[in-house]
């Protein structure tokens, strides 16, 4: 079988089996750099410029820099950096398959082994934006000394490189400043890059003029996506895969239908990103809040409060439970419960289609979605998606919201069940398969459960400020909601 390359593109297309891209496309010129090589890139800033280079509408290709000295290239070289996008989900309710091949990217190059030809695009005058994702782990600051002819560590020293080779070979000129936009799931992303960036060049005394360049020409923005990218299939879907479409394809990647980057800017920013007027996913905006409040509270903090619920029933993967009626319907309870308590001022219309959205993507049968993954930092994720919901709810309709006070009391009954075994939480359910709770603060309460019933642990936990930043305990019946519901849970003392 034929490996995906430019060659085969034109039986590709008689065969009609695959959305292939034109000849012409592959000549387009260079207008984006893109730090990050991950799949969330590829399945979705890229799988927009593809699109609009499809339409017409951009006209430009990636250039990717590979930060970090793991995984090979080699594979890119040979697909004539094609790669394929099996696009599988739910929308609307019915099941939606599309496949495309992305041929957005023009070059990989290796941060550490090609930083003079990294630098090289930094000069030219056609390359106006910088897309990044380098993790969390990526967008941090760290002191480091600039030396000419190196590649730098971490990602903001590379990018304060970068624009300070475009700032000294266009003397500082105010029309060849850059659209930063990154993507790592950061608060406040943009702001922070851009700090670290100026941060950095003051510690290696880069000049005043190129911090005020930096500050009055470029434009950095905080921005929010989302996409579930599984990346390559498992071995029996990816055969499947390999099948149907008749060739193989080492960077096969996998997304759900559902894409959204939410980017702050103005005007400029339209401007140069062509590619975002052809999408109605991509949304360029003054202020992000409103996306970033609807995936916290109806995507993320749905999730956080059914996956103690689901574990329980025995239903290992959102997409098993969602087969369940009697689930979805209390997911949808939930989610109503949700919606008349976001804390920020959203119309009924928008909360509506996102959450229509969220139960298509929840019910997708591609995707393998273990809830044990979902209670990682369990704790934490509750303080920040869930907390906010409880006061906003009683604010507004002076009652606790009952289906997010059920989902604490399935919180409360996983920590009932954790054990200390070798420095590990585990959770030991009846009927459940044993798993490890990857959330270190839960492990604080064991002492109380181990010396107290749990009317008393329950609220004592609750109780603490350090963990939840006030003391819920004093939320009048909220306590005693939330014991009264654990104790239909659980067969232990009273």
């Amino acid at each position: 079988m034929e490996v995906l390359s430019k060659v085969i593109l034109e039986d590709l297309r008689r065969s009609g089996r695959i959305e292939v891209p034109d000849a012409a496309l592959l000549e387009f010129k260079e207008k984006v750099i893109q730090f990050g090589t991950g799949v969330l890139l590829r399945a979705l800033p890229d799988y927009y410029i593809d699109q609009a280079n499809k339409n017409g509408a951009f006209q430009g290709r990636v250039v990717v820099v590979k930060s970090t000295d793991k995984g090979d290239t080699g594979a890119y070289s040979r697909q004539n950096m094609l790669y394929t996008q099996a696009i599988r989900g739910i929308v609307n309710g019915k099941v939606y398959e599309k496949d495309i091949i992305n041929a957005s990217i023009s070059r990989v190059l290796s941060a550490q082994l090609q930083w003079a030809l990294v630098l090289a695009c930094a000069v030219d005058p056609s390359i106006e934006i910088l897309i990044s994702n380098t993790t969390e782990q990526g967008l941090v600051y760290k002191e480091e000394k600039i030396v000419k002819g190196y590649c730098p560590d971490s990602f903001p020293a590379k990018l304060t490189v970068y624009l300070y080779e475009r700032f000294i070979h266009f003397q500082a000129s105010t029309d060849k400043g850059l659209i930063v936009i990154p993507t790592e799931l950061v608060e406040h992303n943009g702001d922070k890059l851009k700090q670290f960036v100026l941060d950095l060049a003051r510690y290696n005394e880069l000049g005043l003029d190129f911090e005020q360049w930096i500050e009055k020409s470029n434009v950095f923005c905080n921005s929010l996506v989302d996409r579930i990218v599984p990346g390559r299939p498992q071995n029996d879907l990816y055969d499947t895969l390999t099948d149907k479409l008749q060739y193989k394809d080492e960077l096969l990647i996998m997304s759900e239908p559902y894409h959204l980057w939410a980017i702050e800017g103005g005007d400029t920013v339209k401007h140069k990103l062509a590619f975002a007027t052809q999408d109605s996913g991509i949304k360029i905006v003054q202020d992000i809040t409103l996306y970033k409040e609807l995936k916290l509270r109806l995507l993320n903090a749905t999730h956080i409060l059914a996956c103690g619920k689901a574990i329980k029933e025995g239903y290992p993967t959102v997409k098993l439970a969602m087969q369940q009626e009697d689930f979805k319907d209390w997911i949808k309870s939930l989610m109503s419960e949700i919606s008349i308590c976001i804390p920020v001022e959203i119309e009924e219309d928008i909360i509506h289609q996102f959450a229509e959205a969220v139960l298509d993507r929840f019910s997708n049968p591609y995707i393998e979605h273990f809830w044990k993954d979902i209670t990682l930092n369990y704790t934490d994720k509750i303080k920040a998606r869930v907390i906010p919901l409880i006061y906003k709810h009683i604010e507004k309709h002076q009652q606790l919201p009952v289906h997010c006070t059920e989902g604490l009391a399935y919180y409360f009954y996983l920590l009932f069940h954790i054990r200390l075994q070798q420095h590990a939480l585990m959770v030991s359910m009846p009927d459940v398969p044993e798993f490890e709770l990857r959330d270190p603060k839960a492990g604080k309460i064991l002492e109380d459960f181990a010396a107290q019933s749990p009317a008393i642990a329950i609220r004592h936990w609750l109780s603490k400020e350090q963990i939840w930043g006030s003391n819920l305990a004093d939320i009048p019946g909220f306590a005693d909601a939330i014991y009264n519901q654990f104790r239909s849970l659980t067969d232990g003392p009273h």
